[in-house]
């Protein structure tokens, strides 16, 4: 079969009709199909060009539907009762208007808030969809998540010349073991919470131990 294909590559057209012998028409209803006898080939992989949507007033508008397989972790989210979308997801449409602004994969960057503030909650309906308008200023940097024609997360985002001066310093605590050390279970963690309201479920449950010390 790989051979025959090749040969198709090649610009040429074997008549392999008649490599067999002839059918007549119509076939019996007895006939197997040859529908499941064909199979997809994926030993090799090929690369292919990715196009990066360009936002270049800075502003689109992005829907989000329990629909879509990839955001049905948010329903994870839920604080006194309510499926409420999550604070850092606001910041990572914003990261991903500013890299496609820059026309690069906000994977690839690094980005820098600063003066963020998140004005009100938005719940996350069962049926339908929330549409998101982030706008984000060229000059400044400022920008807003705007959702209802309303602002629920302002706040100025820049992509740094040098990532590596901008990261905070961080001392880790040493282990410690004592008579007072109070060791919390991932169980334990989440049934705290779910005590102050923090219903955390699926991809928001990352907590595998914590202590006191």
């Amino acid at each position: 079969m790989f051979l025959c294909a090749s040969l198709f590559e090649l610009g040429l057209q074997p008549q392999l009709a008649n490599l067999y012998p002839p059918v007549q028409y119509p076939v019996s209803r007895g006939t197997p199909m040859i529908a499941p006898l064909v199979r997809w080939e994926h030993s090799e992989q090929h690369h292919v060009i990715q196009y990066m949507a360009e936002s270049e007033s800075g502003e689109r508008t992005v829907l989000i539907s329990m629909q879509d397989k990839e955001k049905k972790y948010l329903r994870g989210h839920v604080i006194d009762g309510r499926n409420l979308f999550p604070a850092m997801a606001y910041l990572e449409l914003v990261w991903e208007t500013a890299a496609m602004m820059n026309r690069q994969l906000y994977t690839d960057v690094s980005v820098v808030f600063e003066d963020v503030r998140f004005h009100r909650a938005t719940n996350i309906p069962k049926e339908g969809f929330i549409e998101f308008v982030i706008i984000v200023q060229k000059g400044t940097g400022n920008f807003e998540v705007v959702e209802g024609g309303v602002a629920v997360v302002t706040g100025t985002v820049r992509l740094p010349e040098n990532a590596s001066q901008e990261r905070v310093s961080m001392e880790f605590c040493e282990p410690q073991t004592s008579d007072d050390l109070l060791e919390l279970s991932s169980q334990d963690i989440y049934k705290e919470l779910r005590l102050r309201g923090y219903n955390y479920q699926g991809e928001f449950c990352g907590l595998v131990s914590l202590d006191n010390s």
